[in-house]
């Protein structure tokens, strides 16, 4: 079965080195970077894993967490933020993230816990 990987982060240089570590194999990654159109594209191309950076979320946030758990076949969500702050990662968690991490990371590091 082939993993739908659909990367949608607004720090291009993070993109790429993802899209690098992710890409062949068993998994068909694709990115997009703005919000024009990244709902309608989410909606129309069910992913299996959803990496998208908060500032691409609507606000609220956790109220666009919730929508997408609410779609009829949800992708695994991973949400990247720009602050390492453990209440707001609560918050995305409980409203449906799978895993919230800290863009600060090095894209190595991010690149390990995602394809894990």
């Amino acid at each position: 079965m082939i993993a739908r990987i659909l990367i949608a982060i607004d720090r291009a240089p993070l993109q790429k080195q993802l899209l690098k570590e992710l890409g062949g194999g068993d998994r068909l990654v694709q990115t997009m970077r703005g919000k024009n159109k990244l709902w309608e594209r989410i909606s129309r191309e069910n992913c299996d894993l959803l990496i998208i950076s908060q500032s691409l979320l609507p606000r609220p946030a956790t109220g666009s967490i919730q929508t997408l758990q609410n779609m009829p076949d949800p992708p695994s969500l991973m949400v990247l933020t720009n602050r390492d702050d453990p209440e707001q990662r609560a918050q995305f968690m409980s409203a449906g993230a799978e895993a919230v991490l800290y863009a600060g990371l090095h894209a190595d590091s991010l690149g390990d816990v995602v394809s894990t």
